[in-house]
């Protein structure tokens, strides 16, 4: 299978995915009684959309500044500290829930859809599902299939 086929495969994975999580969860608001589908519907899909679209941002510009830590001035080697490397991985990693959990909570009240204590909990467990669903599956999946391609 040629790595273009393979990287289809990968996006449509992801795809069906982040669409069954988006109607999951808008389906969760619903049958709480939180609100109506269109504000759901609305909420969620801001909230996804620009909770993936910035934190993955965010990590395309620091794995950038990796690569250009380890290339060093004019492509010569960089002389980075390893710690350096550890602290960009560590905020790649721990924002994408921090911000993700902060851009639910912050909607719930714009959109004014819920507040107090279940919104926190709400936040919490929906961005977890998201990453947990979403994010984590693609790239085994991605490499499952890229491996046992070239196994003979």
């Amino acid at each position: 299978m040629s790595e273009t086929v393979i990287e289809w495969i990968a996006f449509l994975f992801y795809m069906l995915l982040f669409v069954g999580v988006v109607v999951a969860e808008v389906q969760w608001l619903i049958r709480k009684g939180w609100t109506s589908s269109g504000r759901a519907i609305g909420y969620v899909m801001t909230t996804d959309i620009l909770g993936v679209g910035i934190s993955s941002l965010v990590v395309l510009t620091i794995f950038v500044i990796m690569f250009m830590m380890v290339m060093g001035p004019a492509g010569k080697g960089g002389t980075s500290p390893e710690a350096a490397y550890w602290v960009l991985i560590t905020f790649a990693v721990v924002f994408v829930p921090i911000f993700l959990i902060a851009a639910k909570r912050l909607f719930l009240l714009i959109f004014k859809i819920k507040s107090g204590k279940s919104a926190w909990i709400y936040s919490l467990v929906s961005s977890i599902i998201i990453i947990l669903v979403v994010l984590i599956p693609l790239p085994l999946i991605y490499y499952s299939i890229d491996y046992l391609t070239k196994w003979k």
